[in-house]
């Protein structure tokens, strides 16, 4: 699900290229306007388009189209710095993400829990994705006859910039990225539990 009709076709045409293009459905809507339920979800590098108003609705809704024992993923970039949570970079609001907002770790946990899922797992990656970034600007970089050729030289030192940057504010701890694995243990017929192995060896403990 993308609000963005050029992530959905390449996402099409992937799964085209990897032979799954009818196991798969790519639909181009606003998260608010997907039903179904599902067994599994994940939400990468999205919640932060949400802003704390809207992050009761985002969990509320995304928990609503969790199966009995479903789990959900949830990943993305968190401030780190309460004292920016107001006065993001304006180059980043301007150029990049002008919706996007950054709210601290507790605060997702909080609206995660209030939705009435439960947090199972947490992973930091915060230095993982500073490495990342930076070999996203080394590959950049390398191709930027074509990228220029591509985008043009304005869109390609925007983003450039960008990442260069964001590399830093990761490494000075600026912002976090985190994924959290939650569930719904609390509807009727799950009897609270959450369908989530509970020992490192995979197995159930007894009854």
């Amino acid at each position: 699900v993308t609000v963005s009709g050029e992530q959905a076709e390449a996402a099409r045409r992937k799964a085209e290229e990897a032979g799954v293009g009818d196991q798969v459905r790519i639909l181009q809507r606003d998260y608010r306007e997907t039903d179904g339920e599902f067994d599994a979800i994940a939400s990468i590098g999205m919640f932060e388009h949400v802003g704390r108003k809207q992050l009761p609705v985002y969990f509320e809704g995304l928990r609503s189209m969790l199966a009995p024992g479903g789990h959900l993923l949830n990943h993305g970039i968190v401030s780190r710095d309460r004292g920016r949570i107001s006065r993001r970079p304006a180059f980043v609001r301007t150029y990049v993400f002008p919706d996007g907002e950054l709210r601290p770790i507790d605060e997702i946990i909080g609206a995660a829990e209030d939705a009435g899922l439960e947090l199972r797992d947490v992973e930091a990656l915060r230095m993982h994705y500073a490495s990342t970034l930076r070999y996203w600007v080394s590959n950049l970089e390398r191709n930027q006859e074509e990228a220029r050729r591509t985008v043009g030289d304005r869109v390609y030192r925007i983003w450039r910039s960008y990442m260069a940057g964001s590399a830093v504010a990761f490494e000075r701890e600026a912002i976090g990225v985190y994924q959290l694995l939650l569930s719904d243990p609390t509807r009727p017929w799950t009897y609270g539990r959450s369908g989530l192995l509970a020992t490192d060896d995979g197995q159930q403990p007894p009854d």
